[in-house]
C-alpha cells in the first residue's frame, strides 16, 4: 500500500545520457537533462496521489533530485515512514538498468516529497552510492 503513495518510476530517466553533445561533460549533460525533462514532462501525474513537479541536478554535490507533490491524504499517510520509503527507493534504484551510467558515476539521488496543499516537506531522502552499492 505504501508503494501506491510513493509510486515513482525511475525509468523516467530513460535517455538521461542521450541528451547533450559528445563534448559535454557528464555533469553538464545531467544539468541539461534535468532542465529538459522538467520543461517537457513536468508536472507529471504519476498516480492519483503523486505528481512529479520537477527534476534538478546539482553539479557541486553531484545529486540528481526529483521533487514531488503528494495529496494531503498521501502526505499524512507517508509521514513517519521514511525507512520503508527509503528501502523501496533503494530497491527500485538497484533494479533500474537505465541509470547504470549514473550509478557508475556515483551520483546521489534525492527525493523530496511535499504536501500539495501546505507545501510542507513530508520526506526528503538522499540515496548515495554507499546505499546502492557502487
Amino acid at each position: 500500500m505504501m508503494k501506491r503513495y510513493i509510486s515513482i518510476s525511475l525509468s523516467l530517466a530513460l535517455g538521461l545520457m542521450a541528451v547533450g553533445g559528445c563534448t559535454d561533460s557528464f555533469d553538464d549533460r545531467m544539468v541539461h537533462e534535468a532542465q529538459s525533462f522538467t520543461k517537457q514532462h513536468c508536472p507529471k501525474r504519476l498516480d492519483n496521489v503523486t505528481t512529479l513537479d520537477s527534476a534538478t541536478y546539482d553539479v557541486t554535490s553531484r545529486t540528481y533530485a526529483r521533487w514531488f507533490s503528494l495529496s494531503p491524504e498521501a502526505a499524512a499517510a507517508t509521514r513517519g515512514h521514511e525507512v520503508s520509503v527509503r528501502q523501496g527507493l533503494v530497491s527500485e534504484l538497484l533494479s533500474d538498468v537505465t541509470l547504470s551510467e549514473c550509478k557508475a558515476e556515483k551520483i546521489a539521488f534525492r527525493y523530496v516529497y511535499h504536501s500539495a496543499d501546505t507545501k510542507e516537506v513530508v520526506i526528503d531522502l538522499t540515496i548515495t552510492s554507499a546505499d546502492y552499492g557502487q
